[in-house]
C-alpha cells in the first residue's frame, strides 16, 4: 500500500506567500527539514518545536504554520496518525489566518491522508477534492498530481482510470520524478493484480531507477516490497526476501513505521511460503505491536488480518476466525484475502456451509477487483470446499476457471527463466 506523503525540504515548498525568505524563522526552519529528510526524526520534530515556540512569541502566525506542517510531516512518517492529523489541523487553521491558498492545499492533503490511516475514506475523499481545487487554481502541479493519484486509489473503474491517465500526462509535462516514480509504482501494483508479472516488473524497475536517481530512500524501500512480493508470485519466496530485507533496512534508516509494518508483514509471508512458521508468526506479532503505536484502524486492520493468517498456519483456527470475523468487512484494501482467509479457517473447524459462504465472497471480490494473482488460491479453495460439500460440478468448474486464470497469468510472467521455473513449481496445484 503507497500512500500519498507531503515531501518537503523546506519551507518554501509549502507556501507560495511572497518573498518566504523575507520571514526572520525561515532559515531556522531548514534545519530540522534537513533533519527529516536524513530520517533523524526525534530531532528534526524537536527543532520544528523550538521554532514555534519562538514564533508563538514573535505572534508571527506564517511561520506558525510552517512549524505546525512539519511537525505533522515528522509524525505521519513515524506513523503517529492522531497526533499528525491535529498538527495538520493547525498548520491549516494558521494558513488560512495568513491567507495562505497553498499552504491550505498542502495542510489539506496532509488531513486527507491522516482520515484515510484513521479509517474515513469519505473524509479523505473531501480533503483531497478540496486541496485539489486549490491546486489547479493556483498551478501546483506537483501536489495536484500526487491527489490525482491518490483519488484515483480510491476511485473504481473508469473513473480512476482517467485520474492516473491525468496524473501521468502531468507528471511527465512538470518532469517531477519523485511523482512519476509513485505513479509507475502504481501502474506496476495494478499490473500484478491483474497478473501481468512481465508489465509489473518492467515498471517496477523503471520506478526503482527513478527513487534511486534522486535518493528517495522512502520511495525505494516501498519498490522493494513490490518487488519482492514479485519474487514471491512466481515461486521465489528466498529471492523475496533479498528484496524485504533492504526495504526493511532503508525503512529503519528514516524512521518509517508505517513501511516497517508492510515489509515485516511481507517477509512474515515469505517465511511462511519456505516453510519457517515461527519467524512468520514473530513477524507477524511485531508488526501487530508496531501497528497499535500508530493508533491507525487501517494498519490494525491489516496487521490484525495478516495475523489470523498466521494462527491458520499454526492450527490456531478458531483464534484466527475470531480476529477475522471482527475485521472482515473493515478491511477495504484486501477483502478478498480476509474472506479467503476466513473461509479455510471455517473449514478447518468443520464448519463447511460458512466456509463457502466466505469463499463465495473472496472469489466474488477477487473477481470485481481484478486480482488474477490471488484469484487461483481463492478457486481452488472454493473447489475443495464444495467438494467437501458434495458439490463436484462446482468444485470442477472452479478448478477448470483456475487453470484458465493460471494459463492467462503464465502468458505474461517476468521474462526469466528462473522465475518461470518458479511459477510453474507454484501453479502446480492447480493441475493437481
Amino acid at each position: 500500500m503507497v500512500l500519498f506523503a507531503v515531501t518537503a525540504v523546506a519551507p518554501a515548498q509549502v507556501s507560495k506567500a511572497p518573498n518566504p525568505g523575507n520571514n526572520p524563522f525561515y532559515e531556522q526552519l531548514k534545519v530540522p527539514w534537513q533533519l527529516y529528510n536524513s530520517g533523524k526524526q526525534q530531532e528534526a520534530a524537536a527543532g520544528f518545536r523550538a521554532v514555534l515556540q519562538a514564533a508563538v512569541a514573535a505572534g508571527d502566525g506564517q511561520a506558525q504554520a510552517w512549524c505546525h506542517f512539519g511537525l505533522a510531516t515528522v509524525l505521519e512518517r513515524t506513523a503517529q496518525y492522531p497526533a499528525a492529523r491535529d498538527e495538520y489541523a493547525q498548520a491549516l487553521t494558521r494558513y488560512e489566518s495568513v491567507h495562505d491558498e497553498s499552504g491550505v492545499a498542502y495542510a489539506g492533503a496532509g488531513l486527507g491522508e491522516t482520515a484515510q490511516y484513521m479509517g474515513n475514506t469519505a473524509e479523505a475523499r473531501e480533503y483531497y477534492r478540496t486541496a485539489l481545487s486549490i491546486c489547479r487554481r493556483l498551478g501546483l502541479r506537483s501536489l495536484q498530481a500526487r491527489l490525482l493519484g491518490e483519488l484515483a486509489r480510491l476511485s473504481d473503474g473508469a473513473e480512476a482510470q482517467h485520474l492516473v491517465d491525468e496524473q501521468l500526462s502531468l507528471v511527465r509535462q512538470i518532469g517531477d520524478k519523485r511523482v512519476e516514480a509513485g505513479v509507475l509504482q502504481g501502474i506496476g501494483d495494478s499490473q500484478f493484480r491483474a497478473g501481468k508479472f512481465d508489465a509489473a516488473q518492467e515498471h517496477y524497475d523503471q520506478a526503482a531507477a527513478l527513487y534511486e536517481q534522486i535518493g528517495d530512500k522512502v520511495g525505494l524501500a516501498r519498490v522493494r516490497i513490490s518487488q519482492g512480493r514479485l519474487q514471491r508470485a512466481h515461486g521465489l519466496p528466498e529471492k523475496s526476501l533479498d528484496f524485504y530485507r533492504n526495504a526493511l533496512k532503508l525503512q529503519q534508516e528514516m524512521g518509517d513505521r508505517e513501511g516497517q509494518i508492510e515489509t515485516m508483514s511481507a517477509m512474515a509471508v515469505a517465511y511462511s511460503f519456505i516453510p519457517q512458521l515461527p519467524g512468520s508468526l514473530k513477524l507477524y506479532e511485531g508488526a501487530m505491536l508496531l501497528a497499535k503505536e500508530t493508533g491507525s484502524e487501517r494498519l490494525i486492520v491489516f496487521a490484525s488480518g495478516n495475523l489470523a493468517g498466521a494462527y491458520i498456519d499454526a492450527g490456531r483456527n478458531r483464534e484466527a476466525a475470531e480476529i477475522l470475523e471482527k475485521i472482515v468487512d473493515r478491511d477495504r484494501d484486501h477483502p478478498d484475502y480476509r474472506y479467503g482467509a476466513l473461509a479455510t479457517a471455517y473449514f478447518n473447524l468443520g464448519r463447511f456451509p460458512q466456509a463457502r459462504e466466505a469463499a463465495v465472497r473472496a472469489v466474488d471480490l477477487a473477481r470485481a477487483g481484478g486480482n488474477l494473482e490471488h484469484l487461483p488460491h481463492l478457486l481452488l479453495r472454493k473447489a475443495r470446499i464444495e467438494s467437501k460439500l458434495g458439490g463436484q460440478e462446482a468444485a470442477l468448474a472452479d478448478a477448470n476457471e483456475c487453470l484458465r486464470v493460471v494459463e492467462q497469468t503464465r502468458r505474461h510472467l517476468a521474462p526469466s527463466d528462473f522465475m518461470k521455473r518458479g511459477f510453474a513449481e507454484t501453479a502446480r496445484d492447480a493441475f493437481d
